[in-house]
């Protein structure tokens, strides 16, 4: 068969049985059959194609009336939070802690715990209000015997006045702040909500729980200096509470160096102006006398030169010109030298 009666057959062959298929009927529902299996809720070829239980299968119980979770069961677990271990609440709450850091546990890292009591410590020395961060986990809880309140009056009378801080690692949203008795009453509570709920809207912007503490941190060293100058105060040193009085920090005794540079400042400054006009004076001698070196023009003397032989110029006759100072310029030396310097 040639190409071109394939190509016309697998052309027309399609639309013949087409055709076809559109001349024999297709199969028809009943009516009522079909209305009475829909009120049954079952249809031939149903359980085939889906999940749909026949005619004859019992019908499945309705599950039981179940009251649905409240919004504070859905928030909250249901599981308890583990106390925090016996053995590290000596180290937690025994005595006023001597670092601003109190991490019993060793939930942070090396590096985390060094850069947070550097900075710690650098906020102290700034401030007069110490910043203490009891660092917990998450999935910890004080145990009920020690009061948190407690901890603050008993540890925290005397000396200088302080925020305490209960966080709870990578859960910032935890966190309890609570003020020495000096603080109380300087500090409005809602400066102490406000403070609190700064530090933990940036600490939550962070997703590592590390960065989170720095943000906390930082954040509460920053309110804590609104503390201690709230806006809009012009009150003096002297009508501020006691504690809010910033103590004056000591002020170290001058080198030698410092003051032998004290002495002799005030004489330098005296100088300093006639000096100055004597190196300008030199430095425009300097460039004038180099100037007027290069602009310098030097003329030779012409000397007659005998003739040799009868002539003016002739193989081996020249002159030999010479100067007898390099002091003086060519043309003030006039004096010719003696003959026995000649060529001959």
């Amino acid at each position: 068969m040639k190409p071109r009666f394939r190509v016309l057959l697998a052309t027309l062959l399609p639309c013949a049985l087409l055709q076809a298929q559109n001349e024999i009927p297709l199969p028809a529902w009943n009516e009522p059959e079909h209305q009475d299996l829909e009120k049954s809720g079952w249809l031939p070829g149903m359980s085939l194609l889906t999940e749909c239980p026949g005619p004859d299968a019992p019908p499945e119980p309705l599950p039981p009336d179940l009251e649905k979770p409240t919004l504070e069961e859905l928030a909250t677990d249901q599981s308890p939070p583990a106390e925090v271990p016996g053995k590290f609440l000596a180290a937690y709450f025994g005595a006023r802690p001597e670092a601003y850091l109190i991490d019993p546990q060793g939930l942070l890292d090396r590096r985390t715990t060094r850069e947070r009591l550097a900075f710690l410590k650098r906020h102290a020395d700034d401030s007069t209000i110490d910043l203490f961060i009891y660092v917990f986990n998450k999935d910890q809880a004080i145990p009920g015997e020690v009061r948190e309140e407690e901890v603050s009056e008993r540890l925290f009378t005397d000396g200088r006045p302080a925020v305490l801080v209960y966080y709870y690692l990578d859960a910032p949203q935890q966190a309890v702040l609570h003020l020495s008795p000096a603080l109380t009453d300087a500090v409005p509570a809602v400066e102490q909500r406000r403070a609190l709920q700064s530090a933990v809207m940036l600490a939550s912007e962070k997703i590592n729980p590390q960065e989170q503490l720095e943000a906390f941190t930082v954040q509460m060293a920053i309110r804590i200096y609104w503390m201690e100058h709230p806006p809009g105060s012009e009150a003096t040193p002297e009508d501020q509470p006691p504690a809010l009085t910033r103590k004056p920090k000591l002020v170290k005794p001058p080198s030698q160096l410092a003051a032998k540079w004290a002495t002799v400042r005030p004489i330098a400054a005296a100088l300093a102006l006639p000096g100055m006009a004597l190196a300008g004076a030199i430095a425009a001698a300097l460039g004038l006398g180099g100037w007027l070196r290069w602009r310098a023009k030097y003329r030779f003397p012409e000397f007659a030169v005998e003739p040799r032989l009868g002539g003016d110029h002739a193989a081996g006759v020249g002159a030999v010109i010479a100067f007898s100072s390099a002091a003086l310029p060519p043309a003030a030396q006039r004096d010719r030298l003696a003959d026995r310097l000649r060529r001959v």
